[in-house]
């Protein structure tokens, strides 16, 4: 009856430490566009890549994914084009 007890404990602890662990979020469009500037102000070697991505609490993949579908949507592409040349602008004014 104890080990029943004890499996028990142990398969509704487990149930809820894997529901309650971190889900892998979706990188947003700002949370790009705020690592690929700070990429592009690096050395681009991909061991810094990695840690910029995992500041903002990405993977470099979930970077590289997005960093595809921007190559890949013209529109996306062009919001990614304007907010560098802003921050350029910022940037060169200082």
């Amino acid at each position: 009856m104890k080990l029943i007890k004890i499996s028990i404990a142990f398969f509704i602890s487990s149930v809820i430490a894997f529901s309650c662990s971190a889900k892998k979020k979706d990188m947003s469009m700002e949370d790009f566009i705020k690592i690929d500037i700070e990429i592009a102000g690096s050395d681009e070697k991909p061991e810094t890549k990695s840690v910029i991505t995992k500041k903002y609490g990405y993977t470099f993949e979930q970077y590289d994914e997005f960093a595809k579908k921007v190559e890949n949507d013209p529109k996306l592409k062009e919001k990614r084009g304007e907010v560098h040349l802003n921050h350029q602008k910022k940037s060169g004014s200082k």
